[in-house]
Order: C-alpha cells, then structure tokens, then sequence
C-alpha cells in the first residue's frame, strides 16, 4: 500500500496529504514518497509527525533540503587575474579589472585594422585568459555572448559555451579589436542553462590611431664654412 505527500516549496502554503492514516499489516511497510519541488532558491526544514494509534507516542521525521541554480563564481578576484580599487582619468592601465567601477580595461589598443591582421601580429595585449569556475554542486551548462557587439565587430571570444562540472574551472578566451578611435565597451553575457539570472562582466578598451611625428619639422643649417659639420638634434614623437 502506498502513499504520496507533496511538499510545497513555499513554507506559508501547506502541504497536501491524500491520505492521513495508513494500516500496517504485521511485518510489512507502507512507502511515503515526500516530493521537494522549490520554486525559489534557499534552505526548506519542515518537520513530519506521526503518530501509531493508541499508543500515545509521537515520532518525529526532519525534513530538509536546498534549492539551488547552477552558476559560475562572478568573484573578479578569480575571474580577472589583476585588478586595482580605482582608476584615475589620467591613468592608463592594460588589462586590469577596476573595482570602483566594476569594469575590465583592455587599455590603449590600435585601431583600424582587422581582427585577422591583429591576430597574424600574435598581440598579446588585445586578448586575455578569463577563469570560469563552476561555484555550484551541480553541472553547469554555459553559454557566451556579448550584449550589443553581436557580430563580433570589436570583441571576440572562443569557445561560444562549456559544460563545466561542479568546481571544475575552463579558460574563456576574449579579444578585443577596436575599430575606431574612442572608449568603447561592451558587456559579457554568461548564460547558465536552467538559471534565469545571468553572470554579467563589462569590458572595455581604447581605440587610439598612431600619429607619429619630428620635432623641429624644418632643419636650417644657415651658413657653413667649407670642411665644417652640424649634426642637428630630431626628437621623434607619438602624438597618439
């Protein structure tokens, strides 16, 4: 014989029994299947009590569980390998995660050309490594996108998802390719399957052109005398 309780995942709702009184033949057992289905994340207890008729005694079964969604650590002390607390207007950093406005700095990068060009150049300061670790007890499911920079126009990242086991950590790897002059960001999207909130790390990088130049950018010798010579003094400058 046997019986089903439904507990609800809400504490204010009580649960629904269909039966409250079951027989027990001599030696045998009734199955009671208790049924966890959360619809909220956090920690449920609730306390069964049952009674053997007649006999005046109470046996009491604790019942507890955990609602959990799977997720990735969002920590920037693990996700971002060097960060600082703040950035001043003038400073110019590279590939540092600042705290005071939650955002990664890729820094100062040419722009103008394309991520091919870029890539055959084997720029190490236009990509970085991202530590994804899986935080839950449970397998996570992962998917990567960018919040507006959809065609892969400025960022880029590889692999587009991972299948991460509990506490196991992959390498995410992001490039970032300016295409004009300019602060520019964008915003990486980690969808986790069966978890509706997303990880949301924001990004940016500096567009700069090189514009190279001399000083003085005229040379008067004046007059010399035969067999004499001036070595003049040139100062190269970037002016980007």
């Amino acid at each position: 014989m046997k019986s089903q309780l439904q507990s609800d995942s809400t504490l204010e709702r009580p649960a629904r029994l269909r039966r409250f009184r079951w027989i027990v033949p001599a030696h045998a057992e009734v199955e009671l299947k208790i049924r966890f289905s959360p619809t909220v994340p956090g920690q449920f207890d609730q306390l069964r009590n049952f009674e053997i008729l007649g006999s005046k005694r109470l046996y009491q079964l604790p019942c507890s569980a955990t609602a959990l969604y799977p997720s990735i650590s969002q920590n920037p002390r693990l996700v971002f390998p060097r960060g600082r607390k703040s950035k001043e207007k003038e400073d110019i950093i590279s590939k540092e995660y600042v705290m005071s406005t939650k955002q990664f700095h890729f820094g100062p990068l040419l722009c103008g050309e394309s991520g091919e060009w870029y890539k055959a150049q084997n720029c190490p300061g236009n990509s970085e490594k991202l530590p994804i670790l899986n935080d839950s007890p449970m397998e996570a499911e992962v998917h990567f996108s960018f919040e507006n920079d959809s065609k892969g126009e400025t960022f880029l990242l590889d692999p587009p998802s991972m299948r991460l086991q509990p506490k196991e950590k992959k390498k995410l790897s992001v490039w970032a390719y300016p295409t004009s002059a300019g602060l520019l960001g964008d915003s990486l999207v980690c969808w986790i399957k069966d978890n509706p909130e997303p990880a949301v790390f924001r990004l940016c990088c500096q567009g700069v052109h090189v514009k190279p130049g001399v000083s003085p950018q005229e040379l008067h010798f004046n007059k010399l005398l035969l067999h004499r010579s001036v070595i003049p003094r040139l100062r190269a400058l970037q002016g980007s």
